[in-house]
């Protein structure tokens, strides 16, 4: 019996516990204001970035996978002479 109640209650305590937390996050979020300054700075004039693309290339992939088994029978007779 208590564990059936467990059982019902943990659903409604794992919502509400979302409940309460997504509440919270809602009452105390900062506004971000926004600033004239960029938030990345550019470098020196000189500064160049380096970039470097690869070449697409088609290619088939074949997998292969190795099992290995044991056939047992689901039953087994001792015959005796």
């Amino acid at each position: 019996m208590i564990r059936r109640l467990f059982l019902l209650s943990l659903p409604v305590l794992v919502l509400l516990g979302g409940f309460l937390t997504a509440r919270y996050m809602l009452d105390n979020r900062r506004e971000v204001a926004p600033s004239d300054e960029p938030v990345v700075e550019a470098g020196q004039p000189g500064d160049i970035a380096t970039v470097s693309t690869m070449v697409y290339r088609s290619e088939t992939a074949r997998p292969e996978l190795t099992l290995y088994g044991q056939m047992q029978a689901q039953r087994q007779v001792q015959v005796l002479a």
